[in-house]
């Protein structure tokens, strides 16, 4: 200071102050890279996986979807046999039939990607409303098949199918069994008589509830589908 050179010490403090500043925000800089990097790596692996876990679903629920229209077609055959009274076709052929309102139907989606995206915090590195959208109404749609689901097995201990079944004593009686005779051609009347006409009320009603039961699965079924192709969708136009 006595010899005049404190403005140079103050300059060269302020230029190593500024070049520390300055080495800070070029490592927290490159530190946030990193950090981006790694998190858009995460996500990309994400969305790759969710991709590949609701593309497996969609063909699940399609399997499903043509299995079950395959029983209400079958249910429908079954009608029209027990009331035409020309055809000739076996006991067993009925009883086969006659199982299909009384089947039971599950389908679970096995989507483990998104539940471990949900329990790990993952899922909001995906930002968009529409995926969560698509989501929502998929979740729905399976929620509504498990409702269903539910309903069509407590027919089983309640209403007509409860009530037909004490009538009856066992349903084996009109579904396919242990019990089936087989390789006995009957007139469908006689079928009729014999099993349904006793009990008609009972028996339609019965009849009548598992077919709409299949038909409700099979209309969830079929949107849980359509959802399932819009998160795929959404999610390709993400990655």
């Amino acid at each position: 200071m006595e010899t005049g050179k404190t403005g140079k010490y103050f300059k060269y403090a302020i230029g190593e102050i500024i070049l520390v500043v300055i080495g800070i925000l070029i490592a927290l800089q490159i530190n946030n890279w990193n950090e981006n990097r790694k998190l858009n790596e995460q996500r990309k692996e994400l969305i790759s996986n969710l991709i590949i876990d609701f593309k497996k679903t969609g063909d699940a629920i399609e399997s499903a979807i043509n299995e079950q229209e395959d029983k209400l077609k079958k249910m429908k055959i079954f009608y029209g046999l027990i009331e035409n009274n020309e055809k000739v076709v076996s006991v067993d052929s009925l009883r086969k039939l006659a199982a299909l309102f009384f089947a039971e139907d599950n389908f679970k989606p096995n989507i483990s990607s998104y539940n471990e995206a949900v329990s790990n915090g993952q899922l909001k590195l995906v930002k968009s409303r529409k995926l969560v959208q698509y989501i929502d109404k998929f979740f729905e749609a399976s929620d509504g098949y498990n409702s269903i689901y539910t309903l069509g097995g407590e027919a089983f201990f309640s209403g007509p199918v409860w009530e037909l079944r004490k009538s009856l004593g066992s349903l084996q009686l009109i579904i396919a069994g242990r019990n089936t005779d087989s390789n006995i051609s009957i007139e469908p009347l006689k079928y009729n008589e014999y099993i349904i006409e006793v009990n008609k009320p009972l028996a339609i009603a019965a009849f009548e509830s598992g077919y709409i039961i299949k038909r409700n699965l099979s209309n969830n079924l079929n949107e849980m589908k359509t959802n399932c192709d819009s998160i795929i969708l959404t999610l390709n136009n993400l990655d």
